[in-house]
């Protein structure tokens, strides 16, 4: 031991073994007091980003024969998860393998599915919500961080038609039950990040997949951890949803700037049209991880867990922030893509192109259009005699005045009212 520090073979360290210089590493390692390393200034590459424990089972729903389309499902026969569901509200395994590609699952085949079908004894007096979960069953060390993730959309019978369709938030949670706890104990999001009902809000976009999840320290041990998801599906006239008055209110804030919160209301269709409403889920993960920063000859690591981390190298920086909070005071992107904006102040972006040739005339028939432009404010549509004379061909018209400057052609002539005079010329 010199001055504190003890050399072995192979290593420097000092007095608590929290700090060393190891050539097995090779490098400086820090260590929590469990012993961890959480920081290293090594050589070599990085920890493998999502190498942790996965222990969700069946998270892809790959591990039943199924038929191709929608496989529905009732009771708890998914494998491995339980669920309950309300209202109109059907589940179902969905084979996506013959779909067109924009269609498919992200991982494998097969997505669990929950909708709503359309029309408005569907909506009217129906509590259309859901509950899904899976028990897990292990040894969880305390300290442990896990993360969790999966990815989802929605989508509605509007979409053939280019319409909007207005969904409120969906929920997701994990809770821990362990020998000192009584039940289960939510604990992941944080509550730093979590909806005034306790659970992980999240909204779910058309089209294109998006994940959500979050990560969290389990407080203690535990043998038992289970994953919730639960939401519901509204009709097409809006929801309303609570938010922070202070829009930064989540994660690390000044206490002043917490708590206060207020309810919104989103409109969607201005008369309900009870659109068939899916939300489809594929890729469920849960995996434990240890947090660490690592400095090496390659680049720089601040791992978290597999949906939060930031990584620079060669090749460029990533930075995902799972259930964290971004703050900036401007952001430039190449191209951004998200499920749920807001915009409180002005919007700058592009003129939207107009419909530049001229309008169509006036018909006779309802046609709903082809082209996506919007219309000038003060466009003219032009009317031929020939539509006005379809359109009152075969009706009474009622005026009250009528003068000609020609012939006025009938081939019944009736008057029946109190007349002071009648000129006429005869042929």
């Amino acid at each position: 031991s010199i001055g504190g520090w003890s050399v072995d073979t192979g290593r420097i360290f000092d007095a608590a073994d929290t700090i060393e210089l190891n050539s097995a590493t090779p490098g400086l390692n820090i260590k929590d007091a469990g012993g961890v390393e959480r920081v290293s200034v090594k050589s070599g590459s990085f920890l493998q980003i999502g190498g942790g424990t996965q222990y969700v089972e069946n998270g892809s729903f790959e591990d039943q024969t199924l038929d191709t389309g929608r496989n529905f499902r009732s009771g708890s026969n998914i494998l491995s998860w339980s669920f309950d569901l309300g209202g109109r509200v059907s589940a179902s395994l969905t084979d996506r393998s013959s779909h067109a590609d924009q269609d498919k699952a992200v991982s494998g085949d097969v997505t669990l599915d929950v909708f709503v079908p359309s029309g408005q004894q569907s909506y009217d007096g129906q509590s259309n919500t859901y509950n899904i979960s899976q028990t897990l069953t292990s040894s969880f060390s305390q300290g442990e961080t896990f993360s969790f993730s999966s990815v989802a959309r929605f989508s509605s019978s509007f979409s053939g038609a280019g319409k909007d369709r207005a969904l409120g938030p969906q929920y997701f949670r994990l809770e821990y039950s362990g020998s000192s706890s009584t039940g289960f104990i939510p604990f992941l999001p944080a509550n730093a990040f979590t909806a005034s009902n306790g659970y992980g809000e999240y909204f779910l976009g058309t089209g294109q997949y998006n994940s959500f999840g979050a990560s969290a320290e389990l407080p203690e041990a535990a043998s038992f951890i289970k994953v919730v998801m639960t939401g519901s599906i509204n009709d097409d006239l809006g929801f309303t949803v609570e938010k922070p008055l202070y829009v930064g209110d989540k994660g690390t804030i000044p206490a002043a700037l917490k708590g206060k919160k207020f309810t919104k209301t989103v409109k969607g269709s201005t008369v309900a049209e009870y659109p068939e409403t899916e939300i489809t889920w594929d890729n469920f993960s849960l995996r434990s991880n240890q947090r660490k920063v690592e400095l090496t000859d390659q680049g720089l690591l601040i791992y978290n867990s597999e949906d939060s981390f930031i990584k620079m190298d060669a090749s460029g920086i990533e930075f995902r922030g799972g259930s964290g909070v971004s703050s900036f005071g401007s952001a430039i992107n190449r191209e951004s893509f998200t499920n749920d904006s807001q915009v409180a102040g002005t919007l700058g972006a592009p003129a939207l192109q107009p419909y530049t040739a001229d309008p169509e005339d006036i018909g006779i028939t309802a046609f709903d259009g082809n082209v996506g432009e919007y219309a000038k404010g003060n466009h003219r549509h032009k009317i031929s005699a020939g539509t006005i004379n379809d359109v009152i061909s075969g009706s009474t018209l009622n005026v009250a005045n009528l003068v000609s400057s020609g012939d006025i052609i009938a081939q019944n002539f009736i008057v029946s009212s109190s007349v002071t005079s009648i000129e006429y010329q005869s042929l």
